[in-house]
């Protein structure tokens, strides 16, 4: 009797897995463990989930964080709580020295 269901000849190892997602990291100069990828992966713990829906970190200078919005109503919640932002980003990454927020909405 045929099956309908397709069955997996093994399970996939996911220290195998690992190996080829480290290789691809790599190869496209992402490394997990720095500042600028923690931030990203932090990000909605520090904006908030509706914010981090809408709103992107997009990089730092000289104490500038720059974020990208999709609209200006959630530009505008940043630009309302950048202060607490400021405080929670220098808390987990003070080698950002982040003194200002940057938003810009793209359109």
């Amino acid at each position: 009797m045929k099956s309908d269901f397709y069955e997996h000849s093994r399970l996939e190892d996911p220290a195998d897995s690992s190996f080829f997602l480290n290789k691809v990291l790599d190869r496209i100069n992402i490394d997990l463990m720095s500042p600028d990828s923690q931030i990203v992966i932090q990000w909605e713990n520090i904006v908030g989930s509706h914010v981090a829906k809408h709103c992107k970190y997009s990089g730092h200078k000289d104490g500038i964080l720059y974020v990208v919005c999709d609209h200006g109503a959630h530009a505008g919640i940043v630009r309302l709580n950048k202060g607490e932002m400021i405080k929670k980003i220098n808390a987990v990454f003070p080698e950002f020295d982040i003194k200002n927020i940057n938003i810009r909405v793209k359109t």
